[in-house]
């Protein structure tokens, strides 16, 4: 992998030739990407702690399941390695406040959308929303753990079709499976290392070699050992989207 800087103070991790792969990149007919830790921060992190309000008696502040729940979060996540792994727990994490306050209760799920609404602006990645821009005309699909309520306001401010609840190990690749089958043209995947090890093995099978198209965003050049991504970017699209706009005026 050979790493270009970008003048937005961001950089770009290349496999092959950059400018060919940004060509092919522009003839994208399908993006599957993740959210959590691609597109954006992962927002149901903070959605926890939000609302609290420790002068108000009824708080759940003075719940003892929340209690319960943040101290074996805060365990889990303190436990666990660094980079993907705490990336693993923090999601864990969120899905046992997901079955233990929110299931089953429409109210609270419709008060985190709107909450999810206004938070969008804080927790996209910078140059995301002008990335996606640039691809008008493709399909576009948010593949994720997450719920409905989180990933809705991201897929319409974006232009995004999601695929959401995909929680089991194996439920990603089922999803590719049934897609890929059906369809033809250039694949592009963009996801951290759980978003592209499975998925992209699955790919592989359905989409032609130059046809598809591989984008690994993590917060640092390291790379797993066991993806070979086409780029490698940080959570800061602003590289990647300015110099595929050179690329499209040419």
């Amino acid at each position: 992998m050979r790493y270009v800087e970008t003048e937005e103070g961001s950089w770009i991790g290349h496999q092959d030739d950059l400018e060919s792969i940004l060509g092919d990149l522009k003839q994208t007919d399908h993006i599957i990407a993740d959210l959590d830790f691609t597109l954006a921060r992962c927002l149901a992190t903070r959605l926890p702690f939000y609302d609290l309000k420790f002068w108000e008696a009824d708080s759940k502040t003075f719940n003892p399941l929340f209690i319960r729940w943040s101290a074996k979060s805060a365990f889990r996540i303190a436990k666990s390695l660094d980079g993907y792994d705490r990336q693993l727990a923090v999601e864990e994490s969120w899905l046992d406040y997901f079955d233990t306050f929110l299931a089953g209760n429409p109210k609270n799920l419709a008060a985190l959308e709107k909450l999810a609404e206004k938070k969008l602006d804080t927790v996209l990645y910078p140059g995301v929303k002008e990335f996606s821009d640039k691809f008008p005309d493709t399909k576009k699909i948010i593949l994720t753990r997450n719920i409905d309520e989180l990933t809705r306001p991201f897929a319409k401010y974006l232009n995004y079709e999601m695929h959401t609840n995909a929680i089991q190990k194996g439920q990603k690749a089922d999803f590719l499976r049934g897609y890929l089958s059906k369809i033809s043209g250039h694949v592009t995947l963009i996801g951290d290392q759980e978003a592209l090890d499975e998925p992209l093995t699955v790919a592989k099978e359905y989409v032609p070699e130059h046809n598809l198209i591989s984008i690994y965003v993590s917060k640092n050049k390291s790379l797993p050992s066991n993806l070979k991504p086409d780029l490698h970017i940080p959570r800061d699209y602003r590289g990647l989207s300015k110099n595929l706009e050179t690329i499209l005026l040419s």
